[in-house]
């Protein structure tokens, strides 16, 4: 997956988080329908929160918002909302439906509002994408992708254009201007937002932690459940004879951890099943536990290291603190352009039906 930069993220990403892991029943009524449907059309006239609206004498129908004279419409906008709503819709009761097209609605319009007035300044200040730059970034673009995914189906799913990449090359340059006088988060600065936000730099418990495993499936038959078992009472009775915990874990476990001798690394509270958990965060450093039973099967654990819960020093952030105020400081230049770019710009929304 390709990990869109900040600015482009901001202008072109939709914002569909809240949906792709929702998991209803598929809303196949035609009342539920039906009403989706009928939500289309107020949608479409809905103007975002905090524009000024300017109600034109004289607009096509077909005209969802003009901005410096550049059109939006609507039968554009339903397009992309379908779009971006085509792979989630039957999973969404006609609620969920109408919500996600009025977030749609309001995000693809505010975009196009951003796209317009960055595109507008650039141009008033000359910024241009030249066609090495243009072929860098597809370059970068592609080596990031699985190797055999092809750009051009990566952009038409995603509902990226050519347009949008030379957009974004004359952003980044805009911003460029923009933050050029910004200065680096100071040494003040980085030491207030670490003794500020401490509870952010808190390394819980960890234990390092090897083991042996022997699966049980789903419906296994209660006389090969209890084999394992015995079997791997077995394997722990030679543990703790002193035979090499590596060697019968690389013989006798169902992990893919017995290619490492049973190693499972570093692991922290809620990151295993409760079982699994109370057992290696319990017992002592190299003994060998009694058999743990959890859904995947039974386990004979060894903790090998324990760390106590620890707060990461300044030293050990300080670097990451700086980018943090430093891309915060773009994300606040970012806005206080857009803003003062929106209050010169000429909005005019349709709110006709």
């Amino acid at each position: 997956m390709v990990r869109k930069r900040f600015l482009p993220a901001l202008l072109f990403a939709a914002a569909l988080s809240a949906y792709a892991c929702s998991n209803h029943d598929d809303p196949s009524g035609g009342d539920q329908n039906q009403a989706a449907r009928e939500s289309f059309i107020e949608i479409m006239n809905e103007t975002p929160q905090g524009i000024t609206i300017q109600q034109p004498d004289e607009i096509s129908p077909d005209v969802r918002i003009q901005v410096n004279g550049k059109t939006l419409k609507k039968s554009d906008l339903q397009k992309k909302i379908r779009l971006k709503m085509k792979d989630r819709k039957a999973s969404l009761s006609s609620e969920e439906q109408i919500k996600m097209q009025k977030d749609l609605a309001g995000q693809f319009v505010d975009n196009f509002i951003t796209r317009v007035i960055f595109s507008d300044e650039a141009d008033r200040l000359g910024l241009r994408a030249s066609q090495d730059e243009i072929d860098r970034e597809y370059e970068k673009i592609q080596g990031q992708l699985p190797p055999n995914k092809r750009l051009d189906d990566y952009f038409r799913e995603n509902d990226i254009t050519h347009e949008d990449i030379v957009l974004d090359i004359r952003i980044r340059k805009l911003m460029a201007m923009e933050t050029a006088g910004l200065s680096k988060p100071s040494k003040t600065d980085i030491e207030r937002f670490y003794e500020e936000h401490r509870e952010r730099f808190v390394i819980g418990r960890t234990v390092h932690v090897r083991h042996i495993l022997l699966a049980l499936n789903p419906g296994e038959e209660a006389a090969s459940r209890q084999a394992k078992k015995k079997k791997i009472e077995e394997i722990r009775s030679r543990l703790t004879a002193g035979e090499d915990f590596a060697e019968l874990a690389a013989l006798y476990s169902d992990c893919p951890s017995k290619e490492k001798g049973g190693d499972l690394g570093l692991i922290k509270i809620g990151q295993t099943v409760r079982p699994f958990e109370k057992a290696a965060f319990s017992q002592e450093v190299m003994a060998i536990g009694e058999v743990v039973s959890t859904e995947y099967g039974h386990h004979i654990i060894q903790v090998i290291e324990s760390h106590p819960e620890k707060v990461m020093a300044l030293s050990e952030v300080r670097d990451r603190i700086a980018e943090y105020l430093a891309k915060q400081n773009e994300m606040d230049a970012f806005a206080a352009l857009n803003d003062r770019l929106r209050k010169k710009a000429v909005i005019v929304h349709n709110r006709q039906p």
